[in-house]
């Protein structure tokens, strides 16, 4: 962890640390964007399949009710869509 103070210094002293922290910067953005854009556009079930194909091992990593959390949805209603996925197979 590094102050802003200290960060701002860094660049001034190494300036290929500027783009990197450019890059990065970039980087978190792109991924609130897609989050914000997977929340405003997709169901809780169509959120759950998805995250369940990119990331399966978040499932086997990560206690549920974080992961509600990130699908933007209260624990039961995630035990509710899992319930009814697992019954359609």
């Amino acid at each position: 962890m590094l102050s802003s103070k200290d960060l701002q210094q860094l660049y001034i002293d190494i300036p290929k640390f500027e783009r990197f922290g450019r890059l990065m910067a970039e980087n978190a953005f792109l991924g609130i964007r897609r989050r914000n854009e997977m929340l405003e556009n997709q169901t809780a079930e169509e959120r759950y399949l998805n995250l369940m194909k990119d990331r399966p091992k978040v499932f086997e990593r990560i206690p549920q009710h974080y992961i509600a959390s990130y699908l933007g949805i209260k624990p039961p209603s995630l035990s509710r869509i899992r319930k009814r996925i697992f019954n359609k197979k």
